[in-house]
């Protein structure tokens, strides 16, 4: 996988100095002269050859490069084609042809049936003399008609003299968005950052950046260890047993069909992410667009910069790591690593383009961006070697493949701690590109210092950034504490508790705890989504008002639950009845504790983190949200479980909790009320006590006729 990459800033800046239509001709002749060469050389290799011939196998080497680069040349054609055609659309540029691209070995697969004998199998031959010809045809026509609009800056045009500024202030405020009646002007969210035009710089300017290399260690990190999942998914398989087979040797069908189950799932998550990436990414942050006078100017309000997809990916990342490390035993549980690695592959690959155009300018994208793939082109073989050196260190049995997690325990820890470092570092790029990677300017201008500002005559709010340590602590808090209660609820699988519990009508559901937990999930994970993107407003009511009813909950569950298991653990901790029982025994169902490190992921994590998110990051309740709305999700919540509960036990003959099942109707409705009580106590006292949170985010109010310059600050 890592062929593809020594050649890229060469090819690159071929597309930056000579167009994609002159990386599409010579691709086709790359692919024509290797593929036709391949094909020739087998065909005058005589059927009954006895020995291998070296130099057979050097040319048939070098014709393979031929075509490998050709495929580099073809990558870059179409890629720089479409994004700089498409410059306002970089996203869907990008995200659609990397999909394309990595979709057409699906498609050439179809036309290899065409030359395949269900007797002697593929014709290598005429396929590969079919492939010269298609591809040197299919480029030569892109040749022709992947052509680049010039995108020459006409400046002499541009003046910055105060009498056209005037002129177009005044301009701007008689269009035709002026209301045609005089009221209240609109409050509109502005962000106005200077930004430097560097679009001449040459490939040491860009080594200077220090940024650049905080990307570069991004992409080698997120993409060298995505690469290794993506080359070594069979042998993790083959490292796991089967949850359905346990017991059998993995030297079953199971393995190929679990394999190919796993290559098929990061192909739709990669495929997926890109063509869902790019759109999201040019919706919630257009890129810049230049105007004839050299000016920056923005289709459309931002709503989060470009980086946050690039702190979402490696999150994720970092979460499946974890969660293969703490929770997945299964072959069917690799479904976490493989979604999230095809996502996090998909979205760093769609989102780079932009990313490089935004902050060093499109002249050099190319170039740019083949300099920068030579990070991955460290990073994989990295990763995949200390994968390759840690499984064969622990390989001890005959299969001839290492099983067991200690093949990759190191390897994952290592990829998991590059993931946080990747996520970490993706905020200091957030925080330091906020005004490059996106900005929205009303009116922009640019003075003698070659700098974009922004100017709107109406009145604006302006909000502080969000700190990168308090972006970097809330992310961490939540992302840790969803991954934690996965973990806990993934760790009970395969004991005698859940067994029991699955074999019940209702299931897990039927355990306050569960559905609690399930709850507190989501609202972290909507707490982790409204980190990345701030501006999100609705997502934040919607978290805000889901944590005003699991946080009270959660407290409720690990107050009954640590209460009764330290005083009487009879009354909660369930007695798991023997299975079978043998005939004319006497013994007895026998009580069930689970791990303590379970224990506490699924009864006192949830409630602690809740708490935490309240205490730190969010303002109190109003007195009207605690009366009404507290109040009636409480009740509602109340009605909804006990009805349920009461459901699934008629069914069952037993309550999940020994102390429903010891109590008739009338005490059960006493509790119900009980616990009710507490959550809305609970609730209360811990917002009477929260005056504001430890960090928050202050919100400036501009009025009308304020400036703002290229510094933020304000004059009159």
């Amino acid at each position: 996988m890592i062929g593809q990459y020594p050649f890229a800033a060469i090819v690159g800046k071929i597309i930056d100095s000579h167009g994609p239509w002159a990386c599409s001709m010579i691709s086709s002749v790359l692919f024509s002269f290797g593929f036709g060469s391949f094909a020739w050389e087998i065909a005058k290799t005589p059927d009954d050859i006895s020995q291998p011939s070296q130099s057979s196998f050097h040319r048939l080497t070098f014709f393979f490069f031929l075509a490998g680069l050709g495929t580099v040349f073809s990558y870059f054609s179409s890629l720089f084609a479409a994004s700089k055609n498409f410059p306002n659309y970089i996203g869907v540029a990008s995200g659609s042809s990397m999909a394309l691209f990595g979709l057409s070995p699906l498609f050439l697969s179809v036309l290899a049936k065409l030359f395949t004998d269900p007797t002697s199998g593929l014709d290598v031959t005429r396929f590969l003399t079919f492939l010269a010809i298609l591809a040197g045809v299919v480029h030569v026509i892109g040749a022709l008609v992947l052509q680049v609009p010039s995108q020459t800056l006409d400046k002499a045009r541009f003046s910055t003299d105060d009498s056209e500024q005037e002129d177009l202030e005044h301009s701007a405020e008689q269009d035709e968005r002026q209301p045609l009646l005089p009221g209240k002007q609109p409050q509109v969210s502005v962000d106005v950052v200077p930004v430097e035009i560097e679009e001449d710089a040459t490939v040491l300017d860009l080594v200077k950046d220090p940024y650049f290399w905080v990307l570069a260690l991004i992409t080698m990190l997120t993409l060298g260890s995505c690469e290794m999942v993506i080359s070594n998914i069979g042998t993790i398989v083959l490292s796991l047993p089967s949850s359905t087979q346990r017991g059998i040797s993995l030297l079953t069908s199971s393995a190929d069909t679990a394999t190919s189950t796993q290559v098929r799932v990061l192909s739709v998550a990669n495929t997926i992410s890109r063509l869902i990436a790019g759109p999201l990414a040019d919706f919630t942050s257009p890129v810049a667009s230049y105007l004839p006078s050299g000016v920056r100017s923005f289709p459309r309000k931002h709503l989060a910069s470009r980086v946050v997809f690039l702190t979402g990916a490696t999150l994720f990342l970092a979460i499946a790591f974890l969660s293969l490390e703490l929770g997945i035993r299964t072959r069917e549980g690799l479904w976490v690593l493989s979604t999230a690695t095809g996502i996090a592959y998909g979205v760093t690959f769609t989102i780079l383009p932009s990313i490089v155009s935004s902050v060093w300018g499109s002249t050099n994208l190319g170039r740019n961006f083949g300099v920068l793939t030579y990070a991955p082109f460290l990073g994989t073989p990295f990763f995949s070697y200390l994968y390759a050196f840690v499984s064969a260190s622990n390989n001890t049995g005959d299969e001839g493949f290492c099983v067991g997690v200690s093949c990759w325990r190191l390897t994952f820890w290592i990829s998991a701690g590059a993931a946080v470092v990747s996520c970490g570092a993706s905020t200091v790029l957030w925080r330091q590109w906020k005004g490059r990677v996106f900005g929205i300017p009303a009116y922009p201008f640019i003075d003698s210092r070659q700098r974009v500002h922004s100017i709107d005559a109406r009145s604006a709010t302006f909000q502080e950034p969000m700190s990168s340590g308090r972006f970097l602590l809330a992310a961490t808090l939540h992302a840790s504490s969803a991954a934690v209660m996965y973990w806990g609820y993934n760790a009970m699988g395969g004991t005698a508790l859940d067994d029991w519990v699955m074999s019940q009508k209702c299931g897990h559901t039927q355990f306050l705890t569960i559905q609690a937990m399930a709850l507190s999930v989501l609202t972290m994970v909507l707490a982790l989504v409204c980190d990345i993107f701030p501006n999100f407003r609705f997502l934040k009511q919607v978290k805000r008002t889901l944590a005003m009813i699991t946080l009270p909950i959660e407290i409720v569950v690990s107050l009954v639950y640590w209460s009764l298991l330290l005083l009487f653990p009879d009354l909660i901790v369930q007695q798991i009845p023997l299975d079978p029982i043998p005939s004319g025994s006497t013994a007895v169902p026998q009580p069930f504790r689970l791990r303590p490190e379970v224990d506490i992921a699924l009864h006192a994590v949830p409630a602690i983190t809740l708490l935490l998110d309240f205490v730190l990051f969010e303002k109190r309740y109003s007195a009207k949200e605690i009366n009404y709305g507290a109040t009636a999700m409480a009740l509602g919540m109340a009605l909804w479980y006990g009805s349920w509960v009461e459901y699934c036990a008629s069914s069952n003959g037993v309550f999940p909790y020994p102390f429903l099942t010891f109590n008739p109707f009338p005490i059960r409705v006493v509790i119900y009320l009980i616990v009710t009580s507490i959550a809305l106590l609970s609730i209360r006292v811990i917002n009477a006590f929260h005056k504001r949170p430890v960090f928050s985010a202050e919100r400036e109010t501009i009025p009308n006729g304020v400036k703002l310059n290229g510094d933020h600050k304000r004059k009159n």
